[in-house]
């Protein structure tokens, strides 16, 4: 079960073509058996493999289907990850509208349901929106959100993420001594996991 969620979700998936052919038969499968539950995972694992490969416009189709293949038996979670592929599968074919409205509703409803992952990362993806845009006030606010929740949490993952991006929209706004503050931070983080790839970003 992957769920992946967005292009910063660290899920690593290398061998695209393999993925896909893996839950595409997993999809017919589940509509042949009739089994919804199945027929819902397979298709937001499926949309998580067509973001990572940038196929957006897919990726808005099968969030639809799957979200409503969810939300038919009652699969919050699913349908949380397919709300969240879509906003960014949105935000990548420049609706920014459409994608703040998907992740809006994607946090408010893992606020509601307590799951801090799916409200780290919805949060974290509005911000990128936001400085997008260059409203780097709005950005902020929310990535400053988004570490708040990860530290509550203990998410180094999180944490580093948030990190991250408040170094680049610092940077971005021109404040200097805040950009090397979160970078440091992240870091910091990034050599205490020995994670050599993580390192380079805050570099």
């Amino acid at each position: 079960e992957i769920y992946t969620l967005s292009l910063h979700d660290a899920l690593p998936i290398y061998h695209f073509d393999e993925a896909l052919r893996a839950f595409e038969q997993a999809l017919a499968h589940a509509k042949t058996a009739g089994d919804r539950f199945l027929e819902a995972t397979s298709l937001v694992n499926l949309v998580g493999v067509l973001v990572k490969e940038e196929r957006y416009d897919e990726a808005v189709d099968g969030s639809s289907a799957a979200n409503r293949a969810a939300i038919s038996i009652g699969a919050g979670d699913i349908a949380l990850a397919a709300q969240v592929n879509l906003g960014w599968a949105y935000f990548r074919l420049g609706d920014s509208e459409g994608a703040l409205g998907a992740l809006v509703e994607a946090e408010k409803t893992a606020e509601r349901l307590g799951d801090a992952y799916v409200e780290d990362i919805s949060l974290i993806d509005i911000g990128y929106i936001h400085m997008d845009a260059g409203h780097f006030d709005l950005a902020e606010h929310a990535f400053q959100r988004a570490l708040s929740l990860a530290e509550t949490e203990n998410s180094k993952e999180h944490v580093y993420n948030a990190l991250e991006a408040l170094a680049r929209a610092a940077l971005q706004a021109g404040n200097l001594p805040d950009a090397s503050k979160y970078a440091q931070r992240a870091l910091e983080i990034a050599l205490q996991s020995g994670n050599q790839l993580d390192e380079l970003y805050p570099v």
